[in-house]
């Protein structure tokens, strides 16, 4: 998933409210909220246990034993991850998918060093994707053939969002902002006494991320938002540009209109996997109408016209959003 928001925080120094930042799953996180002690320990220990369970990219790691065909047991947060994913599959009638991993990593998008696969490998490959070839049984993960691996990439990082928000909201916590590489869960008021406000990335082809420039804000309140593009996660071959947003359905770099997909859920897990989803689809119109038909969904794509203008397009509810 590449981030495409921004953190409008607050002076630091008001009373009670706690910053902390750090590194996990390879990118940034920043924590704020409003309490009487310090939860930065706790925080390390939640991460560090979310890591453990489904970080693709650690190798003792339970996901990655699952890949491996190890004999284990999964735990409650691999069984939440799944159900959400084949939810998400089943929904957007494929377009997210999980078991995308043998692509990705052949793209060189995933947890293994790729190249640039040729039509013969992409068929290959292909009768391993499908979420109709694993299954979750008695805390078992059971694959109608052994190639099958599973990437958590395009949904994880949503949910260990919602791993921290959850906790503190078991603590009572009221007030606080969680954002781990740019997806964000929100609840109550900032340092300033106001609604959480977040900006949204232009998309501007930069690999770097040293050109940004902010297409609009939007206001958050016990609601959670992520984004996805291709404009900073992209190979080039040949002068041609291959976005990591693959169509799990046909195998290849999906080319579609959408420039960048923001989500809007009450569940950041779920604004992580349809903004990938979203991605997968060939127009904002297709989008759209999916985002539509579920009345816990408010999305924003951006395209752009032939004079290269960017071009808004918004579901009803995510005007309400914007401050």
């Amino acid at each position: 998933m590449i981030t495409g928001i921004w953190l409008f925080s607050c002076n630091q120094n008001e009373e009670n409210y706690y910053k902390y930042r750090g590194e996990i799953q390879g990118t940034y996180f920043t924590v704020i909220y409003e309490a009487d002690s310090d939860y930065a320990p706790q925080i390390d220990s939640l991460l560090k246990r979310f890591n453990q369970s489904l970080n693709n990219y650690d190798s003792t790691s339970l996901i990655s034993q699952v890949n491996r065909n190890e004999h284990v047991k999964t735990d409650s947060l691999f069984n939440a991850m799944f159900a959400a994913a084949r939810e998400v599959w089943e929904a957007s009638g494929g377009y997210f998918d999980i078991t995308i991993a043998p692509l990705a990593n052949a793209w060189g998008f995933g947890y293994k060093s790729g190249h640039m696969p040729d039509s013969t490998e992409i068929d290959s490959l292909m009768q391993f994707v499908g979420m109709e070839n694993v299954y979750l049984e008695n805390d078992v993960v059971g694959k109608l053939d052994e190639r099958v691996e599973i990437i958590g990439n395009a949904i994880a990082k949503g949910m260990s969002v919602d791993y921290l928000s959850h906790y503190f909201e078991s603590k009572g916590i009221k007030n606080y902002l969680v954002d781990i590489g740019g997806e964000i869960r929100a609840r109550g008021k900032s340092q300033k006494g106001k609604t959480w406000i977040v900006g949204i990335d232009k998309p501007i082809v930069d690999s770097m991320a040293k050109k940004r420039e902010i297409e609009g804000k939007i206001s958050l309140d016990d609601m959670a938002v992520a984004t996805s593009g291709d404009y900073r996660k992209y190979k080039i071959q040949n002068g041609v540009r291959y976005g990591h947003s693959i169509n799990p359905k046909k195998g290849y770099p999906a080319g579609s209109e959408i420039l960048s997909a923001t989500v809007i859920h009450p569940q950041c897990m779920y604004a992580d996997a349809w903004a990938t989803a979203f991605m997968a689809m060939k127009t904002p119109e297709e989008a759209l109408k999916m985002v539509n038909k579920n009345d816990e969904l408010e999305a924003m794509f951006i395209t752009q016209n032939e004079d290269g203008a960017y071009i808004i397009h918004t579901s009803p509810g995510f005007d309400e959003l914007i401050p």
